[in-house]
């Protein structure tokens, strides 16, 4: 047999030689880029309606992958960094933040959101979402104590454990407690909520105090900082 031909074989489904056809090895310039179509893959068994399907799927594809967009995948987002402790800030921006943040809690503590309670056989749930005004001032990104909680202007019931911390949503507060818990211990209700109301006139008289120090300093600024009165002689 001559070395520019080769016999290709036909089979059908039971993998029987039906047919035996050469076919020419060397390319046919005729065709575009000089490709011999006769080596296209062939489709045993299948109908000429059905090939001409595939070859038009395949093309689509081609053109679909060549327009194929890639989109980088977005990463997590990162946990925001911890604060600057408060042995490395000065007196002078430690007692400012302290009146910053009473100012804050003071003014937005209206803002804060309960979520009804809900509970399982052990324990009962509920979650407080802060006003990003008052999120800002978290002392840390980890599981806060009652005093803590209560001093960012988080105001409920006696009991209640900070349990949870999810990273992306800080400013969402999870809290748990024991169920009955205020029916077993009625006498720290009564305490709490004494406490609760010293607390509160002791900061808002310190914010009064705060803010008449506030005025009192913009107003010797302002005197400070005038021009002087041009000097005019006295006449002889």
């Amino acid at each position: 047999m001559d070395k520019d031909t080769s016999t290709v074989k036909l089979h059908d489904q039971d993998d029987k030689v039906i047919k035996k056809r050469e076919i020419s090895n060397q390319p046919n310039m005729s065709q575009p880029n000089g490709r011999d179509q006769s080596k296209q893959k062939v489709y045993n068994g299948l109908a000429q309606k059905t090939v001409q399907e595939l070859a038009s799927y395949q093309k689509r594809m081609v053109e679909k992958g060549s327009k194929r967009i890639f989109f980088r995948r977005q990463k997590r987002s990162n946990r925001p960094p911890p604060p600057v402790p408060d042995h490395e800030k000065s007196s002078e921006q430690l007692e400012m933040e302290r009146v910053q943040k009473q100012k804050d809690v003071l003014d937005y503590e209206d803002k804060i959101t309960y979520s009804s309670r809900y509970f399982d056989d052990i324990y009962e749930y509920r979650h407080v979402i802060l006003p990003l005004e008052i999120a800002r001032w978290l002392p840390h990104h980890g599981l806060m104590t009652e005093e803590e909680c209560r001093a960012l202007g988080v105001s409920q019931s006696v009991g209640w454990q900070h349990y949870m911390v999810h990273a992306p949503e800080p400013h969402i507060l999870l809290f748990r407690r024991e169920r009955g818990f205020l029916e077993k211990y009625p006498e720290l209700a009564e305490k709490m909520k004494e406490e609760q109301e010293a607390k509160k006139k002791e900061k808002e008289e310190e914010l009064i105090n705060a803010r008449a120090r506030d005025e009192s300093m913009t107003a010797l600024s302002e005197s400070s900082n005038a021009k002087p009165d041009a000097f005019v002689p006295e006449k002889p």
